[in-house]
């Protein structure tokens, strides 16, 4: 299998500066790909473990940010992507901005009606001609024609953490039929009422599902959001699998993130069976990517179809300077293919994860992936 199909593709790193300030800077992903799965399955076998003497420097800064300096909560900005090539930032005080990744530019953008933050998710669902006439009683004049092109993309944005003086939890940037860009307020998710005792997870498992609902599970049950009827509902007494956000890939009609429970593990699961009230099955795909060092944090970001990077954040002691300590982020290229003996429909489609290349960072003053 060829690895050229992924091409350039970049990762976008959020970075922390000084007095308020956020910049922007751009990894290309591609780097961590060999040019095919033999390339990569035979280094594989050879490949030594990134050592603390291989640490790069990150990526030339680009785009420069800045939070509203009036408000003390600077934890609680956003920055979610919206689309392939921008970025959505906020501050504590809901104003925001786009930030266009390709022409390094910011333009100003609605306020949203409430803040977000600090235990948000987001999401850019891509939404087509079905994804019209929201709420027309609620909002007449939301969506009530259809857009002005053919494919478009809206910004989901929940805050995990009801109340606090915050009317509007969730809310959604959409294109209303006049061309302009506005957020309206959605209902929020039934388990912040009829859950005395919920409390938002540390990682929520979430997933956009047929390019129409958000799962999303807590401690006990996943709930579904419909995005054309604005519904929310349950979807049954289980817990996704994931840490964080599962991704899906088209080729394998499957959903692949990594596994809650282990930091070393990978798993798949086909959300699309899931709306028969019993927990889908999981299929676990074992990915050792351990280093020798304290891990601190993860996420998986796909690049590609069947094309993953995962980043795992480390915290390291320097030798070299006093034994210093230092935050360290390490990027590994991860394809994930259906194995050769289990391709005839009528067996269960088996997974296996091909580790490329990694490459290792400091990773001090960054705040996010995207």
């Amino acid at each position: 299998m060829s690895c050229q199909k992924l091409s350039r593709r970049y990762l976008n790193l959020v970075l922390r500066g000084g007095h308020g300030f956020y910049s922007m800077c751009r990894k290309d992903v591609s780097e961590l790909f060999y040019a095919s799965t033999a390339q990569a399955e035979t280094a594989s076998s050879e490949e030594v473990k990134v050592k603390k003497t291989s640490i790069e420097r990150l990526p030339r800064r680009r785009g420069k940010y800045e939070v509203e300096a009036s408000m003390s909560h600077s934890w609680m900005n956003v920055f979610a992507p919206l689309g392939r090539n921008n970025i959505l930032c906020a501050d504590s005080a809901g104003n925001a901005t786009m930030y266009n990744t390709v022409l390094n530019t910011f333009m100003s953008m609605p306020t949203l009606n409430s803040p977000k933050g600090p235990r948000y998710i987001a999401l850019s669902v891509p939404h087509t001609d079905v994804n019209v006439d929201i709420n027309p009683e609620e909002d007449p004049n939301f969506f009530t024609d259809k857009f002005h092109c053919e494919h478009t993309n809206n910004l989901y944005i929940l805050d995990m953490v009801p109340g606090n003086g915050k009317p509007c939890c969730f809310e959604v940037l959409a294109r209303y039929p006049h061309g302009d860009l506005r957020w309206h307020a959605l209902p929020s998710p039934p388990f912040f009422h009829n859950n005395p005792h919920y409390e938002p997870l540390d990682n929520v498992p979430f997933a956009v599902v047929d390019n129409t609902w958000i799962f999303m599970s807590t401690s006990d049950k996943t709930f579904s959001f419909d995005t054309v009827t604005c519904l929310w509902s349950q979807v049954g007494d289980w817990v996704m699998p994931f840490h964080d956000k599962a991704e899906y890939v088209p080729e394998l009609g499957l959903w692949l993130g990594l596994l809650a429970s282990s930091p070393y593990t990978l798993c798949a699961v086909d959300l699309l069976d899931a709306g028969t009230g019993s927990p889908p099955t999981v299929q676990h795909i074992q990915l050792d990517l351990d280093l020798d060092w304290s891990l601190v944090d993860q996420t998986l970001l796909k690049v590609g179809p069947g094309m993953f990077c995962v980043a795992k954040f480390y915290n390291i002691v320097c030798e070299q300077d006093d034994y210093c300590d230092l935050r360290v982020v390490v990027f590994t290229g991860v394809e994930v293919v259906q194995c050769a003996d289990h391709q005839r429909k009528w067996r269960p489609r088996r997974l296996r994860a091909i580790k490329h290349k990694s490459q290792c960072h400091l990773a001090e003053s960054i705040v996010q992936l995207l």
